[in-house]
């Protein structure tokens, strides 16, 4: 049998962040805004407890956008990979082949450009998932990944807030126990 490699929220997640995009190079500030969006799931009821709706953050990521280190220079797309001289095809196969596919697993029609923190974001949610011993990339695993990376323009945003990345790393595993303590007490 083969392992679904996203939830369905998480695969969700990934869609509105395209969406939020709008074509454009997708960044960790549209991994974050489609988190809050989907409203469901461990990491949308985490922000959203912690005060980070769509509105507060989209206006924080246009504040620190141009202080970040997060740049069309860091893309993680196949021209961006192969203009400093790296192997597309190797790294595709590296990474699961996240930048040819969506996020159910499929081949994609389109192989959208993302920026290198976003790719990285990608890769780190599999590593929360393994760490977390959990089936599929869920959306709590998105965000734990997103939080970890400092030169993004989503934990800048977040900063801006007044909202600290440990806090609301430790604020989402807190979510997330209680979110797996309330689906056994019903079951």
């Amino acid at each position: 049998m083969t392992e679904q490699a996203y939830t369905k929220r998480a695969a969700r997640v990934l869609e509105l962040a395209g969406r939020v995009a709008g074509g454009g190079m997708r960044t960790t500030e549209h991994l974050l805004l489609g988190l809050i969006r989907e409203g469901g799931g461990v990491a949308a009821q985490t922000l959203i407890l912690a005060g980070a709706t769509e509105d507060r953050v989209g206006a924080a990521a246009a504040a620190v956008r141009s202080g970040t280190l997060e740049t069309a220079a860091g893309r993680f797309d196949g021209a961006g990979l192969a203009s400093i001289g790296i192997d597309v095809e190797r790294v595709a196969a590296s990474v699961g082949g996240l930048l040819d596919r969506d996020a159910f697993g499929h081949p994609s029609s389109v192989s959208a450009a993302v920026s290198g923190t976003f790719g990285h974001t990608l890769v780190a949610a599999r590593g929360q998932r393994a760490r977390l011993r959990h089936r599929c990339v869920g959306t709590e695993h998105l965000l734990l990944a997103l939080l970890a990376q400092p030169g993004s323009v989503a934990v800048a945003a977040l900063g801006h807030l007044g909202l600290d990345s440990s806090d609301l790393a430790e604020l989402t595993e807190r979510q997330l126990r209680r979110h797996f303590e309330a689906a056994s007490t019903t079951h």
